[in-house]
Protein backbone atom coordinates (compact mmCIF):
# COMPACT_ATOMS: atom_id res chain seq x y z
CA UNK A 1 0.00 0.00 0.00
CA UNK A 2 2.38 2.56 0.94
CA UNK A 3 4.55 1.17 -1.62
CA UNK A 4 1.95 1.86 -4.53
CA UNK A 5 1.43 5.24 -3.06
CA UNK A 6 5.04 6.50 -3.10
CA UNK A 7 5.68 5.23 -6.79
CA UNK A 8 2.09 7.33 -7.28
CA UNK A 9 3.67 10.51 -5.98
CA UNK A 10 6.41 10.05 -7.82
CA UNK A 11 5.08 9.79 -10.84
CA UNK A 12 3.16 12.97 -10.00
CA UNK A 13 6.34 14.80 -9.27
CA UNK A 14 8.06 13.74 -12.03
CA UNK A 15 4.83 14.70 -14.47
CA UNK A 16 5.05 17.92 -13.06
CA UNK A 17 8.74 18.28 -13.12
CA UNK A 18 8.26 18.17 -16.99
CA UNK A 19 5.69 20.04 -17.17
CA UNK A 20 7.63 22.91 -15.07
CA UNK A 21 10.83 22.20 -16.99
CA UNK A 22 9.24 22.52 -20.01
CA UNK A 23 8.41 26.02 -19.46
CA UNK A 24 11.05 26.73 -17.63
CA UNK A 25 12.96 26.18 -20.96
CA UNK A 26 10.37 27.81 -22.83
CA UNK A 27 10.98 31.17 -20.74
CA UNK A 28 14.41 30.63 -20.81
CA UNK A 29 14.66 30.64 -24.30
CA UNK A 30 13.03 33.90 -24.80
CA UNK A 31 14.71 35.89 -21.61
CA UNK A 32 17.89 34.53 -23.58
CA UNK A 33 16.80 36.24 -27.22
CA UNK A 34 15.82 39.17 -25.31
CA UNK A 35 18.69 39.59 -23.76
CA UNK A 36 21.34 38.31 -26.95
CA UNK A 37 19.22 40.96 -28.63
CA UNK A 38 19.62 44.69 -25.85
CA UNK A 39 23.31 43.17 -25.73
CA UNK A 40 23.68 43.31 -29.28
CA UNK A 41 21.30 46.90 -29.60
CA UNK A 42 24.08 47.92 -26.57
CA UNK A 43 27.19 47.01 -28.18
CA UNK A 44 27.24 47.56 -32.01
CA UNK A 45 27.25 51.42 -31.63
CA UNK A 46 30.10 50.75 -28.89
CA UNK A 47 31.84 48.49 -31.42
CA UNK A 48 30.76 50.93 -34.54
CA UNK A 49 32.76 53.42 -32.70
CA UNK A 50 35.13 51.46 -31.99
CA UNK A 51 36.22 50.61 -35.58
CA UNK A 52 35.57 54.43 -36.64
CA UNK A 53 38.22 55.41 -34.19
Amino acid sequence: HVCKQCTHSYLNNVFTLTILNDYNVRTLTILNVYIVHTLYRILKPIANYIIKK
